[in-house]
């Protein structure tokens, strides 16, 4: 009667450590799929806010103000930062947070197109969206940009 007893009392904690640990597991997968998306949504934020503060130069391409939406795009080092690259991968436009830093973010995308990342650089880990889009200036032309965003 006893080992009978034992069997079954081993036997259940041997289920719920293992209905437990997978619970946790599943917990956690779902919690950072959860905190991915809420990253990705606010970076979006991000480009489109530089987007709606973008003007034209006086050749019809795109600038951007000084006075940028995000005050923390212009401290250097503040952990947000941002690019804006031309269809050649050269920079058109840099954060005054990347002084001093580079984080590769010169990559060029076709208008529409995005792509969202976790990026491991030296100790340091960083969420980067990419987003292209083609600026259309006075005259009709159209000009693909590459907005990135890391955090």
């Amino acid at each position: 009667m006893r080992s009978i007893h034992a069997r079954l009392l081993l036997a259940a904690t041997l289920v719920l450590a293992a209905f437990l640990g997978l619970g946790a597991l599943a917990l956690d997968q779902a919690f950072r799929e959860s905190m991915e998306s809420a990253v990705q949504e606010r970076l979006l934020q991000q480009v489109y806010a530089l987007l709606g503060a973008a003007d034209e130069d006086l050749q019809g391409r795109m600038r951007l103000p000084e006075a940028l939406p995000n005050p923390r795009l212009t401290l250097p080092d503040s952990g947000l930062y941002a690019a804006v690259v031309g269809e050649q991968g050269k920079y058109r436009w840099r954060s005054g947070s990347l002084l001093g830093r580079e984080l590769g973010l010169n990559r060029s995308l076709a208008p529409g197109d995005h792509r969202f990342e976790r990026v491991l650089q030296g100790a340091e880990a960083f969420y980067l969206l990419n987003f292209g889009v083609a600026w259309q200036d006075d005259s009709g032309n159209e000009l693909n940009y590459s907005f990135t965003i890391a955090e």
